[in-house]
């Protein structure tokens, strides 16, 4: 055998190899065909839940009121929901990257390593999705449908939705104050209190003495909303307030009758925030509490 033979040998045992490799990664003649795979077109109008499932937790975002959603019995976020529809409706069209089983786990879409998003209305499951945690190294993430052998790329904002905790699809506004409605604001720093009030655009103390009107716009807009950086834990919970709070702001408009009322208890590290007894409970940091409840002194008007 000369050497021009063992080349062509050589050659065609390449070739049989390269063959051998896509068809590891085709399916086979029962599969779908699925190189136009797109995400199925969802009308947000007709969803009423969706969820995500992993083995460390479930996340269930559900329709509570018309415009209104919940996320495992607490209010979410409305702009959390909308990026999820976004991405959902996004028309570029994923990437086939592997058509066969074998190939599930080592992309991570296989049913116990991938994160499972499931979109249904009243007509029944409107997308059902296994996603990947992670995806090429260009970007994006590993994904397929359940009845399917064929895995294709998605976009990095898919792989962030699917992500989200709990707390991370919840609700994180506090509480909204109207400040043209705001006639008087009585605030408790443990056992400093003080009063503003607004008479004639121009916000004073009780005293009598004239409040710095920057000042105090600042402190006003940090209601337009005031949003929590977080949230306690079951076990924190248990222990935020136990019936007393160590800081107060209370908002009135024309009446006596308040508008907002929040009450602060502190934690280690910051601050527990809530609207009412019965109402969530929120974390903020001792910044934002000091924002939200700011010091008299810091709203003095500075003498010159």
């Amino acid at each position: 055998m000369n050497a021009a033979q063992i080349k062509i040998i050589a050659l065609g045992v390449l070739a049989l190899l390269l063959v051998w490799a896509a068809t590891a990664l085709l399916p086979s003649g029962t599969d779908r065909a699925t190189a136009d795979f797109r995400l199925p077109v969802v009308a947000p109008d007709s969803v009423e839940a969706i969820t995500v499932t992993t083995r460390a937790e479930t996340v269930r975002v559900s329709r509570a009121t018309p415009g209104g959603w919940s996320v495992n019995g607490f209010a979410a976020s409305s702009t959390a929901v909308e990026v999820l529809f976004a991405v959902i409706g996004d028309s570029t069209r994923p990437e086939l990257v592997a058509r066969s089983a074998a190939s599930f786990v080592r992309l991570g879409v296989d049913t116990a390593a991938a994160r499972r998003l499931t979109v249904s209305g009243r007509g029944g499951t409107m997308l059902d999705l296994l996603v990947a945690d992670r995806g090429p190294e260009a970007g994006g993430v590993y994904i397929r449908t359940p009845d399917d052998s064929a895995v294709y790329t998605g976009s990095n904002r898919l792989g962030s939705v699917v992500r989200r905790t709990a707390d991370d699809w919840r609700d994180r506004v506090i509480a909204t104050v109207v400040t043209d409605s705001v006639r008087r604001v009585d605030v408790e720093r443990g056992a400093r209190r003080y009063t503003l009030q607004r008479r004639d655009s121009v916000w004073r103390f009780a005293g009598g003495a004239t409040a710095d009107s920057a000042g105090v716009a600042r402190f006003l807009d940090r209601f337009r909303p005031a949003n929590a950086s977080g949230f306690p834990s079951r076990a924190q919970l248990d222990t935020a307030f136990r019936g007393r709070h160590e800081r107060r702001v209370t908002f009135f408009g024309r009446t006596d009758t308040a508008l907002v009322v929040l009450d602060f208890d502190s934690t280690a590290n910051g601050f527990w925030v809530r609207q009412s007894p019965d109402g969530p409970v929120y974390r903020v940091s001792l910044w934002e509490a000091d924002q939200l409840t700011p010091a008299d002194s810091t709203l003095r008007r500075r003498k010159t």
